[in-house]
């Protein structure tokens, strides 16, 4: 099994600054008046909706498993011969793959916890499990990385 769990920061800088503006919020949620517990479950679930995107990307000889870094009971197994074609990307920075399944989109995963130094040996990896994959240029390090 291949882990492509390569930007292990990211999480830390991403989850410090909602985490700080989350207990800042609870603090001044009293002034809210009654609806003050109604505003806390807001805040809490878009939280734990924002961290459900910090997923990493593992293969195993017969499937695709999106795990999460920061919930480890969150994971979405997907057997490659179920795959008909798959596009890798990096969009605002971040990678995210869209899998299809009979020229349709099954689902979308970003891939938060996926650095841009693990896009190549990832395509290269599906590539050789028999995946199509299409992956448009992207930059890493000043440099235009062609797949």
């Amino acid at each position: 099994m291949k882990n492509y769990f390569t930007n292990k920061t990211r999480i830390l800088k991403e989850t410090v600054l909602p985490t700080i503006f989350l207990l800042s919020g609870l603090l001044f949620l009293p002034l809210f008046g009654r609806y003050y517990l109604l505003y806390a479950a807001i805040i809490i679930l878009l939280y734990c909706l924002l961290s459900l995107q910090f997923g990493y990307p593992e293969i195993t000889d017969d499937a695709l498993i999106i795990r999460n870094g920061l919930y480890g009971f969150y994971s979405k197994k997907i057997r490659l011969c179920d795959i008909q074609m798959m596009k890798v990307d990096i969009g605002r920075g971040y990678p995210y793959i869209v899998v299809f399944r009979d020229s349709h989109i099954q689902r979308c995963f970003f891939l938060h916890c996926m650095g841009e130094q693990s896009i190549r040996p990832f395509v290269e990896e599906l590539r050789s499990k028999g995946v199509e994959v299409k992956c448009p240029p992207y930059k890493y390090k000043g440099k235009m990385i062609y797949l």
